[in-house]
């Protein structure tokens, strides 16, 4: 008798670069790869669960619907991985609740993920908001 053999699971670098995909697709939703639990941490401080990440990205996506990650570095070690890029995107719908300025925005992120068993398990991701703001032509809107 003939066994099976397992199917082999994705690389931690195949997990995250599959999420970021999701993310920039506006697939997050579909995105089978995230564990429990999961916390994610935005631009420093903001702390999310799943869900509160998944808005967090479908507000992205709604407001920049064409917006793409561009990595210059992705490293694996480990059961982390580290992405320097930048983000891009054309505004074209209310972000933030600052209405579409229909200007493009090429902004610096960095983020490092960890994966368990296979599974998105963190996210801590920063970018440099302050320059999409001022690629905006608006100031920063108020938190809150």
């Amino acid at each position: 008798m003939i066994t099976p053999e397992p199917l082999a699971r994705p690389s931690t670098k195949e997990t995250v670069m599959a999420f970021y995909d999701a993310f920039d697709q506006g697939a997050l939703r579909r995105f089978g790869g995230v564990g429990a639990p999961f916390e994610a941490r935005v631009f420093g401080a903001t702390a999310l669960d799943w869900p509160g990440f998944l808005a967090f990205g479908e507000a992205f996506r709604e407001g920049f619907p064409n917006g793409k990650h561009v990595f210059d570095f992705v490293i694996a070690e480990g059961d982390s991985v580290a992405t320097i890029g930048c983000y891009r995107g054309r505004h074209t719908h209310p972000f933030m609740g600052v209405a579409a300025t229909h200007r493009e925005v090429d902004f610096t992120v960095m983020h490092v993920d960890r994966v368990r068993d296979g599974f998105i398990v963190e996210h801590r991701g920063i970018g440099d908001i302050n320059t999409m703001w001022s690629q905006l032509g608006v100031e920063r809107p108020p938190s809150g």
